[in-house]
């Protein structure tokens, strides 16, 4: 059983070169594999499950910031090594967050900075790191890779002077 989740027929599909790498270094080559799915479909179904694995254990260990946008808050996680960091940016106005680009939203956040207030929390892993992440993700949450943590960041520290 996957610790994550298998990948879909799409996901696998696009992971094509590297499931045959995963393959091979596996010592399994083309006609072994085909042979394989179909008289030991267990097997087979395994070697999908433990590929999952790796795939998502890498794209966790690369991701650190995460959003979640909710009504009026903004949920920005950043996840360390060590610890987890939360920003919580309420928007002050009358409208919902609710942007599917990003760069709308960081110009969103950028133009309202004087309707947002933000706080922070943190915690330690209670578990695995990774999974943590994943869970968020699974939940929902999107991953950020345009800086909006860093943009919360700068609005916290200019409140609090």
């Amino acid at each position: 059983m996957a610790k994550y989740r298998l990948l879909t027929d799409e996901e696998l599909k696009s992971f094509e070169k590297e499931f045959i790498q995963y393959l091979v270094v596996n010592g399994i080559d083309a006609d072994a594999w085909e042979k394989l799915k179909e008289e030991d479909k267990d097997k087979a179904n395994e070697i999908i499950d433990l590929f999952s694995d790796v795939i998502f254990e890498n794209l966790m260990r690369k991701t650190k910031y995460i959003l979640r946008l909710q009504g009026q808050f903004i949920f920005s996680f950043c996840y360390d090594e060590d610890k987890a960091s939360l920003l919580i940016a309420e928007y002050g106005g009358k409208e919902e967050i609710g942007f599917k680009d990003l760069e709308e939203l960081k110009q969103f956040v950028d133009q309202n900075k004087d309707l947002f207030t933000v706080s922070m929390q943190s915690k330690s892993y209670e578990g695995n790191r990774e999974e943590e992440v994943f869970k968020l993700l699974d939940g929902g949450c999107i991953v950020d890779r345009i800086g909006i943590y860093d943009k919360l960041n700068a609005l916290l520290i200019s409140q609090s002077n």
